[in-house]
């Protein structure tokens, strides 16, 4: 293939590490770089101030850049701009008003003109980039505002970037991620590659919400007699808006200790992203003039950086603030890797000052900005890549990834592990790693107010040949703890040989060196355990018991997804499952089935033709009920928020098979077939099975009610609502079948799937003949008492997370 119908992703930072974020997209000769972070050095580089991309790469070829994409205003993500400005000025620089707000106040401190072309663009905007490639923005929820998601389209296919993001259901500015447009271009447009944030993939569930923090700073705000000093990263603006508020409604002022801070708070209120009310700020010359029980400090040295105010203050080296014995400082933020021993040093001198110290993931003072397990699920599926790239964390953080992604259904082949300084081409027809390119890390020594030192040393082997870096002391594992060694495969041979930090890949206590051709992968005979084909098989059970039974089969999936980690194939178990309990329902209905269909009277179907219009009109109803609320639906049934919806359709389910036995109870001369009532009852059956499309919904328990409504018996009620499924599954398999391609099977859950199958059909053999007994002997309604517990299960859990 002709170099211009491939796209290429060049890695320059952020893939295998936490930080530095910088990754180039290319087609034909127009390169678009997304982000150009920095990173901290670890606590061995001894005089290393900052840590940043090699930008070598981009400089041999500044002539195909053609613009730089800004995904949101973090250090990791705008930190190394500057640098590189100081050797080439690109054509653009787009980012939202706050991104590049955070990007122009540095210019002054590293002496950049102010000529550099900045665009500013908000969540929505196209950009065109040249007569071929446009990107397009999208809104994402993360820990500062004016968060982007970024699809860069090309004629060979579209990049997809997630940025840092999290699916928070009740964010400070009200804003959630876009998951809607998203979908839609999704829809619209062939997308190649997802580059997805997986920094918290390790973490089971769904990110707590940034809403969640004002609550347990409050408690401190309430209860604290003396001064409280919180320090937090300086952008996030969403952190200080609700330390700000807080002050304001417990009548409290609050003090800006550290530039960067300082400057961010005076930016945002400037762009109307922070709302300060009058009298809150403190002026240095007021401090003391505010009792301690009224002040608040807000202070930069949440990484326990040596010049930041927070260091300073616990070395009695500030200012304008001492610690005092009354104090409680409230570190709301969590470490980044690699600066746990700074921390924890200003952590340890703060005590013995005599202050207490709130810190710890335990405290509830912090909640980050990355979205967890589920949510890097539900952005899989929404944008539904051909191949997946997993970024924005480390090696251990990547292969994880590859394995769970494996269980969401994807091809190993398509979930693309690369390292610094990889080159991926791409297009419809495969993918290739086609090149390496110089890249790394560059250390820059020597930061000062006055401006940046020339002194740069750059990461590479030679360095460490040469003595130039400082090297680690070897560690010793502690007694009976897992050994923890290099790990020796292809891929991080690949990061360390870019200059990265060296990586390790944690194997237990049995581990063993590993080959440098080998590829740190799981196999997919250990991906095939007992707990997956035991999983499925209870996946089928359900489906099929839960499905006839009138108690809801979405609703009781969605509180499983939610209750455990495993993530199947999800379109191919729904078509997999609900083919199971379909032809559950031709055979025990086969009779009339072939009655049915062949238009021959039998002893229960005596106007066949019509039996099967009315089949007909029903499930046309249904399906234009569906229809039009589609991705509504996809979307509650894949995100925690469905929860909610859950336990109210519970409820209503619940009401429905109360009403339903009512109606039973009542003396009147009812219908023996379907076909001796007019089309109308017929209609209402359809529009219910439409609205049972909403989990929690009972398709069998709302059908059988609007088939009791409408005067036919309670068994010819279950048959005509059995039968029902039958036209309604096949439409909603046809319809799941059109996404099958985005969803490649991987081949270990062939097994599972098949057992899956029989269980659905067995299952559903056994809820089928239950039912009908329930109906003859017994009341509905004591389904009723289950869904009642069903739906407080789902408050619990979506309340309690």
């Amino acid at each position: 293939m002709a170099k211009k119908e491939k796209v290429r992703i060049v890695s320059l930072g952020g893939i295998g590490e936490i930080g530095k974020n910088c990754n180039l997209v290319e087609y034909g000769d127009t390169a678009v770089l997304v982000d150009t972070g920095l990173t901290f050095p670890d606590a061995h580089l001894l005089g290393v101030d900052l840590v940043i991309p090699d930008f070598t790469y981009l400089l041999r070829n500044r002539s195909r850049l053609k613009a730089v994409i800004l995904t949101h205003g973090h250090e990791d993500h705008i930190g190394a701009l500057p640098f590189l400005l100081q050797d080439m000025v690109p054509p653009a620089i787009y980012g939202t008003s706050l991104t590049i707000g955070l990007l122009r106040s540095k210019f002054p401190e590293y002496n950049i003109s102010d000529d550099v072309a900045l665009e500013v663009i908000k969540a929505g905007d196209k950009i065109q980039i040249d007569s071929q490639v446009w990107a397009e923005t999208f809104h994402v929820a993360h820990s500062i505002p004016d968060g982007l998601a970024l699809a860069i389209h090309t004629p060979a296919g579209t990049v997809f970037f997630s940025g840092d993001f999290k699916l928070d259901r009740s964010p400070i500015d009200n804003l959630p991620t876009d998951l809607d447009r998203i979908a839609r271009m999704a829809r619209d447009n062939e997308v190649l590659a997802l580059l997805v944030d997986t920094t918290n993939i390790e973490r089971p569930g769904w990110t707590g919400s940034e809403s969640e923090v004002g609550p347990a700073l409050a408690q401190y705000y309430e209860h604290h007699k003396g001064r409280i000093l919180i320090t937090t990263f300086a952008s996030n603006i969403h952190r200080i808006q609700q330390a700000i508020d807080l002050a304001s409604r417990y009548k409290k002022r609050v003090f800006i200790a550290g530039r960067t801070m300082l400057r961010n708070v005076e930016m945002a209120r400037e762009l109307g992203y922070l709302h300060v009310p009058p009298n809150v700020i403190v002026e240095p010359n007021e401090l003391d003039s505010v009792p301690p029980k009224r002040l608040v400090i807000l202070a930069t040295g949440s990484q326990g950086e040596p010049m930041a105010a927070l260091s300073q203050m616990s070395r009695d080296e500030h200012r304008f603030v001492s610690i005092r014995d009354d104090d409680l400082v409230v570190f709301s933020a969590s470490p980044i890797p690699g600066n746990e021993t700074y921390i924890f040093t200003v952590i340890n001198d703060l005590f013995r000052m005599g202050a207490e110290v709130i810190y710890g993931l335990d405290s509830g003072v912090h909640v980050s900005g990355h979205g967890s397990r589920q949510e890097i699920r539900k952005m899989v599926e929404t944008v539904r890549a051909k191949y997946l790239l997993p970024v924005h964390s480390q090696f251990r953080h990547q292969m994880l990834f590859k394995k769970l992604a494996e269980g969401w259904g994807y091809d190993r082949r398509r979930i693309i592990i690369i390292g610094i300084g990889d080159v991926v081409e791409m297009n419809r027809d495969g993918w290739e790693m086609a090149d390496r390119v110089k890249a790394g890390a560059t250390y820059i020594d020597g930061i000062s107010v006055g401006g940046v030192s020339t002194r740069v040393v750059r990461g590479d082997s030679r360095d460490a040949e040469r003595n130039l870096l400082p090297q680690p002391a070897p560690q010793q594992a502690l007694p009976g703890a897992g050994e923890e060694q290099s790990c020796q495969c292809a891929a991080a041979l690949r990061i360390q040989e870019a200059g990265a930090e060296p990586h390790h890949c944690r194997h237990g206590a049995s581990s063993r060196p590993l080959r440098a051709d080998a590829e740190c992968d799981f196999s997919e005979e250990e991906s095939t355990t007992v707990n997956v084909w035991l999983t499925f098989a209870i996946l089928g059970a359900l489906q099929g018991l839960t499905e006839f039974l009138p108690v809801s089969s979405s609703g009781h999936l969605v509180v499983v997804q939610n209750l455990t980690d495993f993530a199947p194939p999800r379109v191919l178990t729904d078509i997999v499952l609900h083919l199971g309990t379909l032809i559950a329902v031709l055979i025990y209905y086969f009779r009339d089935s072939v009655s049915i269909l062949s238009g021959r009277a039998s002893g229960k179907v005596h106007r066949p033709w019509l039996y099967l219009w009315y089949l007909v009109l029903a499930t046309a109803v249904t399906l234009a009920t569906i229809f039009p609320f589609r991705h509504w639906l996809e979307s509650v049934a894949s995100g925690q928020a469905g929860l909610l919806v859950v336990g109210f359709a519970f409820l209503i389910t619940a009401l429905l098979l109360v009403f339903t036995d009512r109606l039973l109870r009542q003396v009147r001369l009812r219908a023996p077939e379907v076909t001796s009532l007019s089309w109308l009852p017929v209609v209402l059956v359809g529009l219910l099975q439409g609205i049972a499309a909403i989990p929690g919904i009972s398709r069998s328990g709302s059908t059988i009610f609007a088939g009791v409504l409408g005067g036919l018996k309670r068994e010819e009620a279950a048959r005509f609502s059995f039968l029902l499924f039958v036209p309604a599954a096949l439409a909603a398999a046809l319809y799941a079948g059109l996404r099958l391609p985005n969803e490649p099977l991987a081949t270990h859950y062939i097994g599972p799937l098949i057992l899956g199958f029989f269980c659905a059909l067995i299952s559903g053999l056994i809820a089928i003949r239950a039912l009908l007994a329930v109906l003859k002997r017994t009341r509905l309604s004591y389904f009723s008492a289950y869904l009642v517990v069903a739906s407080l299960v789902s408050f619990g859990i979506y309340f309690l997370g």
